[in-house]
């Protein structure tokens, strides 16, 4: 699903995908599709999200901040080592825009139209508008306002899947197992929203159908996940939970193609 934040439509043909390590199921995903979009091309290019972050604007381009940073951005992009504004389109995945960019908010802090329990109290506005800062505070946003300072083009930001639901003793699984699960993906997704009409970038949201519940993804799509790292060749341990497999990527990637 896009939601379009006050921005022009767009066609697609070059499109410049930037991302962390969720980078991977995007990638798998579009190698399951490309041949069903024959007159698409992305061109993919990511790190490790603390890497990301050393990202720097130089000479009209998006260029490594680091020698790490250099060998992943090459790596990823089969041989590029910046990022140039010559894309019909750019779109950038992870990067901390998801719900455990506020886990901790959601876990120790409750909103007064919350179920009362020992999370402190705040305020229904004081919590919408910590949601909206920590969303606000990630490499995605930064990300896209360097992007801003080299081109025009049009910009979507993909929300990080939700956890898988495997995940069943973290306290943000007990917060979404309860009703506050709906008023925090209510908060999360104004919150997104708000900030990409602000902004003026679109937003990529997870597809209904991959979701179990409003803040957990089917653990289906969680089994297999592969690192960047290593060339989208070694697993995640078992116990990870927050990255998704090529079949989530496919399917989330056909979604936004399709509303592009």
């Amino acid at each position: 699903m896009l939601s379009r934040a006050n921005t022009p439509s767009f066609s697609l043909n070059r499109v410049c995908v930037i991302g962390d390590s969720h980078l991977a199921a995007v990638k798998l995903g579009w190698d399951a599709i490309r041949d069903d979009f024959p007159e698409v091309e992305l061109h993919f290019f990511g790190a490790p999200a603390d890497h990301m972050d050393n990202i720097v604007v130089a000479e009209g381009r998006l260029a490594a901040g680091s020698d790490m940073l250099r060998k992943f951005l090459v790596k990823t992009s089969g041989g590029l080592a910046t990022i140039d504004n010559a894309y019909s389109t750019y779109l950038i995945c992870g990067l901390r825009f998801g719900i455990a960019k506020i886990q901790r908010l959601c876990t120790e802090y409750r909103a007064e139209g919350h179920i009362r329990d020992d999370r402190a109290p705040i305020s229904d506005p004081c919590f919408f508008k910590c949601v909206a800062a920590g969303l606000r505070d990630t490499f995605a946003v930064r990300t896209f306002l360097k992007l801003r300072e080299i081109t025009d083009a049009p910009v979507t930001i993909m929300h990080m899947p939700m956890p898988s639901d495997q995940d069943t003793d973290s306290a943000l699984a007990r917060v979404s197992a309860s009703v506050d699960g709906v008023l925090i993906r209510q908060a999360f997704m104004a919150a997104s929203e708000q900030l990409a009409r602000e902004l003026g970038f679109s937003l990529a949201v997870q597809p209904q159908d991959t979701l179990s519940s409003h803040l957990r993804t089917k653990a289906m799509y969680a089994l297999g996940s592969m690192k960047l790292v290593h060339g989208l060749t070694e697993s995640h341990q078992s116990d990870d939970y927050g990255h998704m497999n090529g079949e989530y990527g496919s399917l989330v990637l056909r979604s936004w193609l399709r509303s592009s």
